[in-house]
């Protein structure tokens, strides 16, 4: 990915949900109870901001869960990958 910040991360996420609703034919896309997401870092705290890997360093002042539920229109809940599995 060119882009791999956050926002571009959830466009991509976004546009493969929208091919797995018509894929199901879920025409209401309100039915999604909402986006798990497992990241490698570790949290500070408030499970809102991660200390993520450097490849991704911009995602570390980013309230993630608000930012990919305001871009995905749905409620999402970001953990560590490890507490994930």
């Amino acid at each position: 990915m060119p882009d791999n910040g956050p926002l571009s991360v959830a466009g991509i996420i976004g546009a493969q949900i929208d091919q797995i609703c018509k894929k199901v034919r879920l025409h209401d896309r309100n039915r999604i109870l909402g986006v798990g997401f497992a990241l490698p870092g570790f949290f500070f705290g408030d499970h809102e901001h991660m200390r993520v890997v450097d490849e991704h360093a911009s995602w570390r002042q980013e309230p993630l869960s608000e930012l990919f539920a305001r871009a995905l229109d749905v409620p999402c809940w970001i953990e560590n990958d490890a507490t994930a599995a």
